[in-house]
């Protein structure tokens, strides 16, 4: 896809992508990836060995963005857990995709090792096919 540019971040690195993935909204407020995310910021201002146990538990973090604007969001914990956002007007374009793949290349998972939250009938259909 033209202008789509997939930044990963990982270690205290997922710090800034967190703060980037709330400020432009690449969550759901309520929902167990904003919870991570807002978990990651705060981990900034943490005693060195709180701060690295809570990002200790996300494996990457990618933030989407197409022509320089943030569109998307994934987070990968330890224990394999896919979380993803895409918003509602780019969704359907790759995106997603993309995401998982570039996150896969960083980390040692495979993509039949993995598995996402399905937190609606779209996700589901989106992890099954991601999966394939």
């Amino acid at each position: 896809m033209d202008g789509l540019l997939l930044r990963t971040y990982k270690g205290e690195k997922m710090i800034e992508g967190a703060k980037i993935a709330i400020k432009h909204r690449l969550c759901i407020p309520g929902w167990q990836l904003r919870i991570n995310y807002q978990s990651i910021v705060e981990s900034a201002f943490a005693e060195p060995e709180n701060k690295k146990r809570t990002y200790g538990w996300y494996r990457v973090l990618v933030v989407a963005f197409l022509d320089k604007e943030p569109v998307g969001s994934l987070l990968i914990e330890n224990d394999r857990c896919v979380m993803l956002f895409v918003k509602r007007k780019h969704r359907r374009k790759g995106i997603g995709t993309a995401m998982v793949k570039k996150a896969l290349r960083q980390i040692d998972f495979k993509k039949n090792e993995v598995w996402g939250w399905k937190g609606n009938k779209c996700s589901k259909g989106f992890f099954t096919s991601v999966k394939s």
